[in-house]
C-alpha cells in the first residue's frame, strides 16, 4: 500500500550517430518487364550490449551480435540473392 506517495521523474534521451553496414541488391528487369526491379535488403547490424531487443535479456551488458535478429535476415537475402542470380543468369 502507497497511499499518500507520489512519485515524479524526468528523462532525457540522447541519441549518438552510428556508422552501420547493410546488405543490399538490385536486379533489373528483362524483356517485358524491363522497366520493374527487384530489391532486396537486410540489416547487418548486432543489439550492441544486448540491453533491449535482445531474446537473451540475461545477457544485458556483454556484447551481444545480432545472429538472434540481422543474422538470419542477411542468410535469407543472401540465399534469395543466390537464388534470382541463378534464374537470371
Amino acid at each position: 500500500d502507497l497511499a499518500g506517495v507520489s512519485v515524479s521523474m524526468v528523462a532525457e534521451t540522447v541519441r549518438k550517430p552510428r556508422a552501420t553496414a547493410n546488405l543490399g541488391g538490385v536486379l533489373p528487369g528483362r524483356g517485358e518487364l524491363a522497366g520493374e526491379w527487384v530489391v532486396l535488403i537486410a540489416s547487418y547490424d548486432g543489439l550492441g550490449l544486448g540491453r533491449t531487443g535482445s531474446r537473451r535479456p540475461e545477457l544485458a551488458g556483454r556484447i551481444h551480435p545480432g545472429a538472434d535478429d540481422n543474422a538470419s535476415g542477411v542468410a535469407g537475402v543472401l540465399h534469395a540473392a543466390a537464388r534470382l542470380a541463378s534464374e537470371y543468369d
